[in-house]
């Protein structure tokens, strides 16, 4: 299904609980995780929330909509607040990745806690909404996780890699990491590169909702 024909498609409000949890509880992660290392700038922002208004971008939406990848409000992170900032800023950027594979897990294991005790109970409606959950969740993780900015990859990269090989990743990144993103975007070989990590994912949770169903 091409992207304007997913607009069109009525199971896309059933789809649309996955899209908000995914957005926000990434972006909870990434403001709950500053906070504990000292930095309140997302808390002070009311960024520490699930509440999806406080971290939809709506051009992040439309995208995630579209082509099941996109992304919220970035949190305001002030490194200089964070009490170790090398490990502070790679936790920091990997939270939202960590939190939505969390939610997989545990969407994955109530779907199979559901089909063990009420099968017929997520035979429609709540299997496409859980199934949502779990894609949306899965194609934002993996999104996130490219080495392109402004993306949560490229910041862990940036921490990782050794001082000076750092600088020189980062000034590229600045200067082409946008450009290299859209390209990829638009001309659907940024689909072509995360689908099959999504598809392992999924895959994965549903092996686990199966696994619990047969437990």
């Amino acid at each position: 299904m091409n992207p304007l024909s997913r607009l069109m498609d009525p199971e896309l409000l059933l789809y649309l609980p996955g899209l908000l949890i995914g957005l926000s509880v990434h972006e909870f992660a990434h403001a709950w995780v500053a906070y504990i290392y000292g930095d309140s700038t997302g808390k002070m922002l009311g960024r520490v929330t699930l509440n999806p208004v406080a971290h939809v971008d709506p051009f992040g939406l439309i995208c995630l909509l579209l082509f099941r990848f996109g992304w919220g409000k970035p949190v305001p992170v002030n490194p200089r607040l964070f009490r170790k900032p090398r490990e502070a800023s790679i936790a920091v950027a990997l939270a939202g990745i960590a939190a939505n594979l969390m939610v997989i897990i545990f969407t994955a294991l109530v779907y199979g806690f559901l089909l063990r005790v009420a099968p017929a109970l997520v035979s429609g409606v709540l299997r496409t909404i859980l199934m949502g959950i779990i894609l949306y969740n899965a194609g934002y993780a993996v999104f996130n996780l490219l080495p392109l900015p402004p993306l949560d990859g490229s910041k862990a990269l940036t921490m990782i890699l050794p001082y000076d090989l750092a600088r020189t990743y980062a000034a590229l990144s600045d200067q082409v990491g946008m450009m290299i993103l859209m390209v990829l975007s638009l001309s659907g070989i940024l689909g072509s590169i995360i689908s099959p990590a999504i598809s392992m994912i999924t895959t994965t949770a549903l092996r686990l909702a199966m696994f619990i169903r047969f437990l």
